[in-house]
């Protein structure tokens, strides 16, 4: 298959500030390809391939990262890889379903009936928001083109304990 150049990390704050996705440049990673067993509902094992992102340098303390897999990937086949229809929804730019603060829903543009799925993905589409509103400001692709995004936030190891804090020191 084929990830090079379809898989993206970009630092999107650094601390409390945001970083400008216009400068933005791709973190430098490498990709690993290898294999871990999954078991199924019946307990049953297999061996599926795995992918592992490893930054080429250590990332920033208190910091988020946007990450995203690009149309392009294929299988070992050349099969394509698609999005999967819950990210289809979520990757719009804008909220498919309105849902008040008390959880009542106004507005449905998707296909799904069942309420409790109609709030999650609400959910799932406000979480992925800033970040996918980031790619977007980087011109790395169109929306359409990313078949999944997440963030993560990376924690301190060299600030200090407060001792203002109760059982912080």
């Amino acid at each position: 298959g084929t990830l090079a150049g379809r898989v993206v990390v970009y630092q999107r704050t650094h601390g409390l500030d945001g970083d400008d996705p216009r400068t933005a440049t791709p973190v430098p990673i490498t990709l690993s390809v290898g294999t871990t067993t999954r078991y199924d509902g019946a307990c049953d094992a297999a061996q599926i391939e795995t992918v592992t992102l490893v930054p080429d340098e250590p990332l920033d303390e208190q910091s988020t990262y946007t990450l995203a897999i690009l149309a392009g990937v294929t299988t070992t086949d050349g099969v394509p890889f698609l999005p999967s229809p819950t990210w289809a929804l979520v990757r719009q730019p804008d909220d498919p379903v309105t849902v008040t603060a008390q959880g009542a829903i106004v507005a449905n543009e998707t296909p799904l009936t069942d309420p409790a799925q109609i709030r999650a993905l609400d959910g799932w589409w406000k979480a992925a928001a800033t970040g996918l509103a980031f790619l977007d400001a980087t011109g790395v692709a169109e929306r359409s083109q990313i078949l999944v995004a997440w963030e993560l936030t990376t924690q301190t190891t060299s600030d200090p304990l407060d001792p203002a804090i109760a059982g912080s020191v």
